[in-house]
């Protein structure tokens, strides 16, 4: 009789600190794993498990033998989803390394844009295109003009070396 009030008492323990897990990136989308683990004084596989439910599920995911982007499932998910349209390591489209098109105005502007699209929380696709378009019209034009310019100057660098890749950094 103990040890099923015992086991009852872990089941609701950890249905709270699950509760807790998700509540906690919905307030704060951007934390990492590592900090959750450490607010919520649990290991950071339990968080893992906890925001990537089926992941859980699958025997490769649960070994860490690949990272949950890599498996299978979510392959097939992709390739059902975005009808074989998506970029991704082994995809049907192949991710180019060192891709031209990555350049810092990529990395700053959807830095910039996914720090405030996502709060608060966004459940709709109307919803998440309208936030989108609102936050590019916010993007204040000193900050893009500064943009430019570092991206002038890096072009410049690489010009006076000869050297044809960008590195971001």
């Amino acid at each position: 009789m103990f040890y099923n009030n015992l086991r009852d008492l872990v089941e609701v323990f950890l249905k709270r600190k699950e509760e807790e897990i998700r509540a906690g990136f919905q307030s704060s989308p951007r934390k990492s794993i590592r900090q959750a683990s450490r607010q919520f004084y649990v290991p950071p596989i339990t968080v893992h498990r906890v925001l990537h439910p089926i992941c859980s599920l699958t025997q490769s995911c649960n070994k860490m033998e690949h990272p949950p982007h890599w498996g299978l499932d979510v392959r097939r998910s992709l390739s059902a989803t975005f009808q074989d349209r998506w970029i991704g390591r082994r995809g049907p489209i192949r991710w180019p390394p060192r891709s031209p098109d990555l350049t810092p105005l990529n990395f700053f502007l959807w830095g910039y844009v996914k720090d405030r699209v996502f709060v608060p929380p966004v459940n709709e696709l109307a919803d998440l295109q309208a936030h989108i378009r609102e936050t590019i019209a916010t993007v204040p034009m000193g900050m893009l003009e500064r943009t430019w310019q570092e991206i002038e100057y890096k072009v410049d660098i690489l010009r006076s070396i000869n050297d044809p890749h960008v590195e971001v950094y």
